[in-house]
């Protein structure tokens, strides 16, 4: 008899190795690349992450002008002097803040402004004091 030498792999075990690789591929790219992937959800954490930083700058605001009002008897208006709008926000990171036309009314903010923070420009419209924000249309 014979002896044979049998080491290495089958072409049994390569083909479903290899069947195995691609379904995995599969699944990765489909989980990346899809709507709803990994990537849009990174994109929209970013902008909700975003929307609540401007909305706690823009909150700051309404503090702002509680103290101006209640302590110093003064309204605040916002539309003639961009640089009070501007220090809300950071000078580094990006911010631009543009299109400012804001007041107070018995200490009340009101009014809207618009900020771009990393190539998206975002609304906030002030109710009652309370800063509403959202992503401009066509962003």
């Amino acid at each position: 008899m014979k002896k044979t030498n049998e080491n290495g792999i089958t072409l049994i075990a390569l083909v479903v190795t290899i069947v195995v690789l691609l379904i995995l591929a599969g699944v990765t790219i489909t989980y990346v690349l899809a709507d709803g992937g990994i990537f849009n959800s990174a994109t929209q954490a970013r902008d909700e992450a975003a929307m609540a930083m401007i909305r706690d700058y823009a909150g700051n605001l309404q503090g702002k002008a509680d103290i101006e009002y209640y302590v110093n008897g003064k309204e605040l208006d916002f539309t003639s002097n961009n640089d009070i709008l501007t220090s809300l926000f950071p000078s580094t990171g990006g911010w631009t803040v543009t299109k400012g036309t804001v007041k107070t009314t018995n200490g009340v903010v009101g009014g809207n402004f618009e900020v771009t923070y990393k190539d998206k420009t975002y609304t906030v419209n002030y109710t009652d004091g309370v800063p509403e924000v959202t992503i401009k249309a066509g962003e």
